[in-house]
């Protein structure tokens, strides 16, 4: 067998060149514990080269070019395993000098992956699960019924702060759990971006969802606001009649 430790501890390779010659060195037979002991690194960092092999060729290349940071090939393969269409938009988004954009993959995957929907052709669809107005919702044609729940949604915020020009809809953690249990969700590890759907009927099965959930809630709040007043106009009257007597 090659001494391909001893390649890849002599050279300088890049992140692409070490994994291939990783790859080398499995194929022999090695496996990522036995590559990382032979070369005398941590095993996360085996398994990190390794995982560059998984993208597209062309990303592969942009990781080898530095164009891409090895701490982004997670985010890029969390958008690959749930739609690898939006993964080769992505990378032919970046892969088209957009460089600025590749600086920021790493830590905001979400605004890079808004940023390639804006400038390409695709017609992939791709939208935050995190929350939308009623304004917005007025816009989605979503039918009748949902358009009476977004008045509902208007005329219950306006019961509780007459200041109010809506509400927003936000995804409850069980709406966000449905859409994972569906494969459509794309989650970014260590990421505060939202996570995003990709499937246009489970979106909108899910915003009608939480259309609803929502105008429970705000009901519930309005009930309890008026058991609260009615409850201190009772302390209240009880309190001036004590006095009087």
């Amino acid at each position: 067998m090659p001494s391909w430790s001893a390649l890849i501890v002599r050279s300088a390779l890049n992140p692409y060149e070490e994994a291939q010659a990783l790859a080398a060195m499995l194929t022999a037979g090695l496996s990522e514990t036995g590559a990382a002991q032979a070369l005398g690194w941590p095993k996360a960092r085996v398994t990190a080269r390794m995982r560059v092999l998984e993208l597209p060729e062309a990303a592969q290349q942009m990781v080898g070019e530095g164009r891409i940071a090895l701490s982004a090939v997670e985010h890029l393969l969390s958008i690959g395993r749930v739609c690898a269409p939006l993964l080769d938009a992505v990378i032919a988004y970046l892969a088209d000098g957009n460089e600025w954009a590749s600086e920021r993959l790493a830590r905001e995957p979400g605004w890079v992956l808004d940023s390639a929907l804006r400038a390409t052709d695709t017609k992939v669809f791709a939208e935050h699960l995190g929350g939308v107005t009623g304004h917005e919702l007025g816009q989605l044609k979503l039918g009748k019924k949902a358009e009476a729940l977004i008045d509902r949604v208007h005329e219950l915020s306006k019961a509780l702060d007459r200041y109010s020009y809506g509400t927003e809809v936000r995804f409850s953690e069980q709406e966000i759990d449905q859409a994972r249990a569906a494969g459509v969700l794309i989650e970014f590890s260590e990421s505060r971006s939202f996570p995003v759907i990709v499937d246009r009927s489970v979106h909108r099965d899910l915003r009608k969802q939480a259309l609803t959930r929502t105008v429970a809630e705000l009901e519930q709040r309005v009930t309890d606001r008026d058991a609260d007043r009615a409850a201190s106009r009772k302390s209240a009257n009880a309190a001036a009649g004590g006095w009087a007597g």
